[in-house]
């Protein structure tokens, strides 16, 4: 179904066939994940972000509207495009704008009616793709790792270098519980930083403060009216105005943080209000710095900067 695609897009994207192929099996994966409700799932994550009728309008094999790289990053997430450029062999601003040539007349040969195909038909379009994409790049979002798995390796270390000490010659006691406690030490530390950049950005309550980014300041008049809290169990909670959301999410010790599309209520808030491009924003969110009570969530593309304050 793709074939004559794959060809087109190598040589407009000057990309291997192999690469393309890469490409468009791991979007397939995206578009049919169960984690985001299949591809109906994938349709709505573009009508969350403000852009639905750009998608709808390529139904039908239409030319329709166009969509650029910053789209993709903002509708799919900056770390699942991320993956997919690594499993594809190039960067990230290549898979997105990849990405954004495909997308359009994927949906057009999957909508020749003008109707949306059952995510079974969908699965089964890009079955000869999916087959050459890794496993781990299958899925838009990572699941979060168990909490426990850390403390787990922390306490094997320990054991390990107290049966070591009890096993060493008496004069060399000091020398190797020395080395011991320094071993266990090493990997306390290697570990405290993952859990503890975690611990400061969830169980609170944020409030939306303001936005920033090289074009445009502001501020936002009732912060209370936007709020996200991340739990420890990989689940964040918003409050977007009149409309509340969940969706799952990822975050590393390095402050790398990946939300997957947010399933989010419909209500006609007043005008004026920030409601879907809260929504939109957060979700597009791949990195986050926890400052004392201030919550910085950074857009990708320089796309600018989200404040939160701890709510009182």
């Amino acid at each position: 179904m793709f074939t004559k695609l794959v060809t087109e897009a190598s040589q407009r994207l000057n990309l291997p066939g192999t690469t393309v192929s890469e490409l468009l099996g791991g979007l397939g994966a995206l578009m049919t994940s169960d984690r985001t409700d299949g591809i109906s799932g994938f349709v709505d994550s573009f009508r969350r972000a403000g852009i639905g009728d750009v998608l709808t309008s390529w139904y039908g094999g239409r030319t329709g509207k166009p969509v650029t790289a910053s789209h993709v990053e903002a509708v799919l997430g900056a770390g699942a495009i991320q993956k997919l450029a690594e499993s594809s062999g190039v960067t990230r601003a290549v898979a997105s704008s990849a990405i954004a040539f495909l997308l359009p007349k994927v949906i057009a040969v999957l909508t020749p009616n003008g109707t949306l195909p059952t995510n079974e038909s969908v699965v089964a379009a890009f079955t000869p793709f999916t087959r050459a994409v890794p496993s781990s790049t299958r899925v838009a979002a990572r699941r979060p790792q168990a909490r426990w798995l850390p403390w787990t390796a922390a306490a094997a270390v320990v054991i390990l270098g107290l049966v070591l000490a009890r096993n060493r010659a008496p004069s060399a006691d000091a020398g190797r519980a020395a080395d011991s406690s320094r071993v266990v030490r090493e990997a306390a530390g290697s570990i405290a930083p993952a859990i503890g950049a975690a611990a400061n950005l969830q169980g609170v309550t944020w409030e939306w403060e303001g936005y920033s980014s090289p074009t445009e300041q502001r501020t936002i008049d009732t912060p209370a009216s936007y709020t996200i809290r991340f739990d420890s169990g990989g689940r964040v909670a918003v409050r977007a105005d009149c409309n509340r959301g969940t969706a799952s999410y990822t975050a590393t010790a390095d402050g790398e943080l990946t939300v997957t599309p947010m399933a989010l209520t419909r209500a006609m808030c007043p005008t004026g209000s920030m409601s879907d491009r809260f929504a939109r924003d957060v979700g597009a969110a791949t990195r986050f710095d926890v400052r004392d009570s201030t919550l910085l969530l950074t857009l990708p593309a320089n796309g600018g900067t989200l404040r939160f304050r701890k709510a009182t």
